[in-house]
């Protein structure tokens, strides 16, 4: 398959869309995501957030994307991949004004998500919230909130 079809159209072409739990499909796919991105000029070439639509499908989607990221940020040759993945559905999240707790609530509703996992999305998205919040707010009001390990750790404290 060459390196000039878009991944949307091998996307649909070999319809990864009704194999999403077919994970060696999806992972397989994202590998020739990568090395279209590597080709074609990086990540502005086809970006995350739209693999992020084109995976999302179904209820309780971005529970089922954060599972599927956490798993492809363990395979080394799309682990940037999976982490630039993970960052454009932490800021989609931020965008929603999504907070750690919610997130913690949509993952334990979720079929099928083992808690270290969960823990782990949960905590990565508190220091993601963090640092998107600090690139947003004043130097006066980061301040008030104090120190960044003190708001993840209030973060994940909420209930």
């Amino acid at each position: 398959l060459g390196l000039n079809k878009r991944p949307d159209r091998v996307f649909t072409l070999f319809g990864v869309g009704k194999k999403l739990d077919n994970k060696q499909e999806v992972f397989n796919w994202l590998r020739f995501t990568g090395k279209y991105q590597a080709k074609h000029g990086g990540e502005d070439s086809f970006p995350s957030s739209n693999i992020l639509s084109l995976l999302r499908s179904g209820e309780k989607a971005d529970a089922k994307l954060a599972l599927l990221i956490q798993s492809v940020k363990q395979v080394r040759d799309i682990k940037e991949l999976g982490r630039n993945m993970e960052k454009a559905l932490y800021s989609e999240w931020f965008a929603k004004k999504l907070r750690p707790v919610h997130i913690r609530k949509l993952l334990a509703d979720s079929r099928g998500s083992a808690p270290d996992v969960v823990k782990q999305i949960v905590e990565n998205y508190a220091w993601r919230y963090v640092k998107l919040l600090g690139e947003k707010l004043t130097k006066e009001e980061l301040e008030k909130l104090g120190p960044p390990l003190v708001v993840v750790q209030g973060l994940l404290k909420e209930k």
